[in-house]
């Protein structure tokens, strides 16, 4: 896992020649530096006003001729990124004109329906591990600092936890840690029965009822959007909350880049609502200020979406910076999932919406992410953590393995992508 601090620039860097949007770090060295938080501050009305209003600062806008420069890494070596392909996305995703936001949740769940999470989620899966078990270390400490005045509820809630890829894991992390409870939720009650289903299968017991008790924790689990299922159920409140494999990229709209900034921060404040103060919310994000993937396909998505006037910037504030450079389009190999779009917020404006939705950074941790996995095998965490091995030689077992099964061309950087995963604490 190579990962080093997060600290955006003021400024995104242009391309100045073909070779550095592909720039990255070849050497596979393995480093971990993390950004301190800044303290706890109040975030004033005006700031929060600010941030819907005038959208980012200092954001650069891709020029014609990077644009340009950019279509020289055009290959079909590199079908998901390829100009050609994402223009048949786009062509997908806008067949019917703009898109609403009740239109868009719906292309969501049809486009999660019946896709396989497990395969496509494969090459993630150790270095997701690795990162969880550093992130869920960090924020427990936290929660349990006896300097810090919030009420702890020894609670954990689990946003889109897909087919429960993470969620042995968790569990085994809330017993370690002495927690009561941990809620996984999912939009999809597909993606909840079969997160339901992998942990009865791996602890041999009976998950039907909808609470479940192993080894003394309490497990839930709950399908529909976790603010309405969370009001209606009167959850209360968790000590830490994870949405982990780009979940918050994914809360977007396609109506206006004011839409989108309304709808994103509404998302992150209701988090914020189920956090008692200096609660931890754990997220990570796709990295595309850096060379690679991530930054060639927002670069291609933002001249998709200007040649449909999609995202763009408000008239009334022409100082802003439109939303269609946050966008990513990706062309997903699958004829019955042929595109699929997030929000990548990069140049500090990531950390602004947070801030505004009531929250400070605690840290925040740059890692790889895998190109392709050379073999599956699932750790037995069951017997990892009953050994009482510290999470520290357990951490470094997941290490070992992202680097033993993954295999990554250091002369194919187009196809490298990185990703941030960040600690955020609830402010008072």
């Amino acid at each position: 896992m190579s990962t080093e601090a997060s600290k955006s620039p003021s400024h995104e860097v242009g391309l100045q020649s073909d070779s550095d949007i592909l720039e990255m770090d070849t050497s596979g060295a393995s480093r971990r530096r993390k950004t301190p938080g800044s303290g706890h501050y109040e975030v004033m009305e005006s700031e929060v006003i600010k941030y819907i209003n005038k959208g980012y600062k200092d954001t650069h806008i891709p020029t014609g001729e990077e644009l340009e420069k950019a279509h020289h890494i055009n290959d079909s070596r590199y079908p998901e990124i390829t100009f050609r392909n994402l223009r048949k996305a786009a062509g997908w995703l806008f067949e019917n004109g703009q898109i609403t936001n009740e239109e868009f949740k719906r292309i969501t769940i049809a486009f999660y329906n019946n896709f396989d999470l497990k395969k496509r989620g494969g090459p993630n899966y150790w270095e997701d591990c690795a990162l969880l078990i550093d992130a869920y270390s960090d924020a427990y400490a936290e929660v349990m600092d006896p300097t810090t005045s919030g009420v702890r509820t020894g609670r954990v809630l689990d946003i889109g936890c897909g087919n429960g890829r993470l969620s042995v894991l968790l569990i085994e992390l809330a017993k370690r840690t002495k927690m009561k409870e941990v809620v996984f939720n999912d939009l999809l009650p597909e993606h909840i029965e079969a997160t339901r289903k992998y942990i009865g299968e791996v602890y041999q017991t009976n998950t039907d009822d909808e609470v479940t008790v192993i080894d003394g924790v309490k497990i839930r689990f709950e399908a529909g959007d976790f603010a309405e299922v969370a009001k209606k159920k009167n959850l209360g409140k968790f000590d830490i909350v994870t949405a982990m494999w780009f979940v918050t990229s994914e809360i977007l709209s396609l109506v206006s880049s004011e839409e989108l900034r309304r709808v994103r921060l509404d998302f992150f404040k209701k988090i914020r609502l189920l956090l008692p103060k200096h609660g931890i919310f754990i997220e990570d994000i796709p990295e595309s200020g850096l060379a690679g993937f991530y930054k060639i396909s927002r670069y291609y998505t933002y001249e998709l979406l200007q040649e449909r006037g999609v995202l763009m910037q408000n008239p009334n504030h022409p100082e802003s910076a439109p939303e269609a450079i946050n966008m990513s389009l990706t062309n997903i190999p699958d004829k019955n999932h042929p595109y699929h779009i997030r929000c990548l917020e990069f140049n500090g404006s990531h950390e602004a919406l947070l801030k505004a939705a009531g929250f400070y950074k605690k840290t925040s941790t740059v890692g790889d992410i895998p190109t392709k996995a050379t073999a599956e095998v699932e750790p037995d965490f069951i017997s990892m953590f009953s050994n009482n091995t510290s999470l520290q030689i357990i951490r470094n077992k997941m290490q070992s393995l992202s680097q033993d099964f993954t295999y990554r061309d250091p002369e194919e950087p187009q196809k490298w992508r990185k990703k941030i995963l960040y600690l955020w604490g609830a402010r008072g």
